[in-house]
């Protein structure tokens, strides 16, 4: 997630911490950047402005093709694709490393997509991730065509739903016990 640009609304500050609201759509989150003694952010923790919220699975062949890519490169053990949110909905949904870098947002499907589920709010926002070769990073993609820009890999809004669906799922021993989304 980048948290070190964006418009930020509010500030508090001590030598090890930086505390910032960041604005988003509709909400607003609170990030804490944890700097090493340099000043360089080593990571940060955000307070989502909701609790979770799930909605139904959304059907592979929707986001393969929203995505522009086969039904194959979306995976479905951790999850199905399901729209999650912690302020902004996004359809958040696992690919394969191959399918991450491939991904092309195909408008009329986005479309599609869009008018198929009206519980979205007439947006479809889709959020592709894949596991990186280090169990707990992950690489991200966000698309949404429709309504924003086409694609921004660094959103931290999908960030927040994604990491607690993933630190959600699962028998205990097998969850990471942090996400780092590169």
């Amino acid at each position: 997630m980048d948290v070190g640009r964006g418009p930020a609304r509010a500030g508090r500050h001590r030598a090890d911490l930086a505390v910032r609201e960041e604005a988003t759509e509709r909400h607003v989150a609170e990030v804490a950047l944890e700097r090493d003694q340099a000043g360089r952010v080593l990571g940060a923790d955000v307070a989502a402005p909701q609790p979770l919220s799930l909605g139904l699975s959304v059907p592979v062949e929707m986001v393969a093709a929203c995505a522009g890519l086969l039904a194959g490169d979306v995976l479905t053990a951790a999850h199905p694709p399901m729209p999650a949110s912690v302020g902004n909905p996004f359809v958040i949904a696992e690919v394969t490393p191959e399918a991450l870098s491939r991904a092309r947002p195909d408008l009329a499907a986005f479309g599609h997509a869009r008018d198929a589920r009206p519980e979205m709010g007439g947006r479809f926002a889709l959020y592709l991730y894949a596991r990186g070769e280090e169990a707990d990073a992950l690489r991200a993609r966000r698309f949404r065509p429709l309504s924003g820009p086409w694609e921004d890999p660094a959103t931290g809004s999908p960030s927040a739903p994604l990491a607690e669906i993933l630190l959600s799922r699962g028998r205990a021993a097998e969850r990471p016990r942090s996400v780092e989304l590169c």
